[in-house]
C-alpha cells in the first residue's frame, strides 16, 4: 500500500485472536473499505494478553482533529 500524507495509522485491539478477526470485518465494514492490516501481535496488559493490529486509514473517515 503505497503512503499518503491523508493516511495515518490506527490500530484496533481485542483480548482474542478471534475477537480480533471479528473486529477486522467490522472495522472494513464500518469505513467502507478493505484495510491492509500489518504488526498483528500480542501483549500483556494489566496480566492479561491483549491482540493488536495495525492499519492505515484515511483522515478524512476519522472527522475533525482539535
Amino acid at each position: 500500500m503505497a503512503i499518503h500524507s491523508d493516511l495515518i495509522p490506527n490500530y484496533i485491539e481485542s483480548a482474542s485472536p478471534k475477537g480480533l478477526r471479528i473486529l477486522m470485518f467490522k472495522n472494513n465494514a464500518k469505513l467502507g473499505a478493505e484495510c491492509q492490516y500489518f504488526d498483528i501481535q500480542s501483549y500483556v496488559k494489566n496480566g492479561k494478553t491483549v491482540w493488536i493490529a495495525w492499519f492505515y486509514q484515511r483522515l478524512g473517515a476519522i472527522g475533525d482533529i482539535a
